[in-house]
């Protein structure tokens, strides 16, 4: 036998080993029950498993000195060793268990203040992500699924303002103290817990938390079995048991809401959740995958609403990602799914939306006015209607109207990256372009890497002069998007050029405008350059064939120089906005 194994026997190190892990396990399973119940938060557990994890390194190095019978002892440079371990674990424990109070989400310098700052008319409340402790990696989605599922609920009380789902998942690492994310939010009161599903069993443990206090105001541990009637009892009880913390009299209708089962057909509401998680995702890939999972709910059950709903979700937000769904096909399929959820629920906010959407596709603007009312009335806590709809209003020189949902948006969704940019966009619809600019600059600190926002601002900044600022920022959204930095950026050195000597310079070669930058900046990438005649092709042929961004975008200032073009005025009477011409 090899001498080292030989010690190892002698030792006894794998025993050592085995018994610290097993009593370890132990400690851990205990731990998970009476945290819930006693209102432990979750820096206390993370605290446990770091203390566990040294004590595992600290227990071999015991176990390696001990020696057999005793014969051998720990010496200075062991000892050393040790310390090192608990002076690590120690700092560890510090680090997962700190709360900064004022530090800011990116991890950067304290972001800027947006332009808005949040008002609230009634009690507010942030369901926090839950933590994901089933087993099986396949069954995560169940997780994501009630979660989403308890927000939908909730936003149905009329009297409680229910955050949404993107400000939220930003505190999903768990490491932000519930003070902070209660100023951050505006939000009093936080619902924290985890989900896990094993087999046909399914738990679900939540707190409802008072963030200035930090203090627990109740717990409850949903032990069931996995059933739709399991499922959707949960959340219901859930619901009711919020309001009656918040001391939130429910009405009637509000009762009925709560308590309704959208399917009795558990495959089709399990299919139905994989929809969800693939299609927040965005992508072309995820989208298709998406649009399987929705239809084969609607295989299991035809009368399945919400199924229909996302189904014309998808149809619907597919031409923002890519041209060649931008067609009459595309946008039958968007409408006829949206039409049917209707039919079969006409309280859904999220089908009017998506209609109005459909509409402003077909420039049918009073249509799409028409269906966001109708979405405001069915759900009018749904963010995504308010920002949509602001953005129409702002579009058609309706600026204060569109403040308004813009802000409502905001308060709603007050970290979204995208309702935060759009903010930034009703401003510069507005003609307040020094707002718009602060408003961005908020974004990019608040979301870093957030593409869209970066270009807005790089060509923002190379519109009011700031070359400098745009050339970093154009570099900045090159890297993000996998693209030549060095090459981006000499869009700005050309404009600049442009600007300063009124030279139209030739574009280098590789630098492809319409290859380059998506579809929605290609237009005002040209008017920045000083090519307006290649603007207004990109204008004419985004218009014919259906390239919604591109169209949406005519009532950004960048294109003032052009508005008495004929072939611009052509467009603008096509799509019918009701567009500012110029003289």
């Amino acid at each position: 036998m090899h001498p080292q194994i030989q010690k190892l026997r002698e030792r006894k190190l794998v025993q050592w080993a085995l018994g610290y892990a097993a009593a370890a396990w132990v400690v851990l399973q205990v731990a998970g029950e009476v945290a819930e119940p006693w209102g432990w938060p979750p820096t206390t557990l993370r605290a446990l498993q770091v203390i566990l994890g040294a004590g595992f390194a600290a227990a071999i190095v015991l176990a390696w000195y001990h020696g057999e019978r005793g014969r051998q002892r720990v010496g200075t440079v062991e000892g050393l060793f040790l310390i090192g371990i608990l002076a690590i674990a120690a700092y560890a424990v510090a680090f997962v268990t700190r709360v900064e109070p004022g530090e800011p989400l990116s991890g950067l310098a304290a972001p800027a203040t947006s332009l808005f700052t949040l008002e609230r008319d009634r009690p507010a409340i942030a369901v926090l992500p839950l933590t994901n402790i089933s087993p099986n990696v396949e069954d995560a989605y169940f997780a994501q699924g009630m979660h989403e599922e308890i927000i939908g609920r909730l936003a149905r009380i009329s009297s409680l303002t229910v955050i949404a789902r993107t400000s939220v998942m930003r505190f999903a690492d768990g490491l932000t103290g519930v003070r902070e994310i209660g100023r951050r939010l505006a939000a009093p009161y936080l619902l924290a817990g985890s989900a896990s599903k094993v087999g046909n069993r399914v738990r679900v443990t939540t707190q409802l938390i008072d963030a200035d206090t930090e203090a627990n105001l109740w717990s409850e541990t949903y032990d069931r079995e996995f059933t739709v009637e399991s499922l959707f009892d949960i959340q219901s009880d859930l619901a009711n048991r919020i309001a009656a913390a918040m001391q939130i009299e429910l009405t009637a209708d509000e009762q009925t809401e709560i308590a309704r089962r959208p399917t009795e057909n558990l495959a089709a509401y399990q299919s139905y959740l994989l929809g969800r998680v693939a299609w927040r995702k965005r992508t072309p890939a995820d989208f298709e995958e998406a649009i399987g999972h929705f239809e084969e709910a609607i295989r299991l059950d035809s009368l399945y609403a919400l199924a229909y709903a996302g189904l014309a979700d998808v149809y619907g937000l597919q031409p923002w990602y890519s041209v060649e769904y931008g067609t009459s096909e595309g946008l039958d399929r968007a409408q006829a799914t949206a039409e049917r959820a209707l039919e079969l629920d006409p309280t859904l906010g999220e089908a009017y939306t998506m209609l109005a959407l459909i509409s402003e596709f077909r420039y049918d603007w009073d249509r799409a006015e028409q269906e966001f009312r109708l979405a405001l009335r069915a759900s009018p806590e749904y963010a995504t209607a308010h920002h949509w709809y602001a953005n129409l209003l702002s579009r058609r020189g309706r600026f204060d109207e569109g403040m308004e949902h813009i802000r409502k948006a905001y308060e709603l969704d007050p970290l979204s990256p995208i309702i935060n940019q759009d903010v930034g966009y009703n401003f510069t619809l507005a003609g307040d372009q020094e707002s718009a600019m602060a408003q961005y600059r908020y974004v990019l600190e608040l979301e870093p890497e957030f593409p869209t926002t970066t270009l807005v601002y790089a060509y923002a900044s190379l519109g009011v002069g700031d070359f400098e600022e745009g050339r970093r920022a154009l570099a900045r959204w090159a890297t993000l998007t996998a693209q030549n930095p060095a090459l981006v950026s000499m869009v700005a050195d050309l404009t600049q050029r442009y600007r300063e000597t009124g030279e139209i310079s030739p574009l280098p070669p590789g630098l492809d405008v319409e290859r380059i930058f998506p579809p929605y900046a290609i237009a005002p990438v040209y008017m920045t350059l000083g090519r307006t005649e290649q603007a207004i092709d990109m204008i004419e042929r985004a218009t014919a064939q259906g390239m919604f961004a591109v169209t949406m975008g005519l009532a950004n200032p960048v294109f003032d120089p052009i508005r008495a073009d004929p072939r611009f005025l052509a467009v603008a009477r096509r799509v019918g906005l009701g567009l500012p011409v110029g003289n």
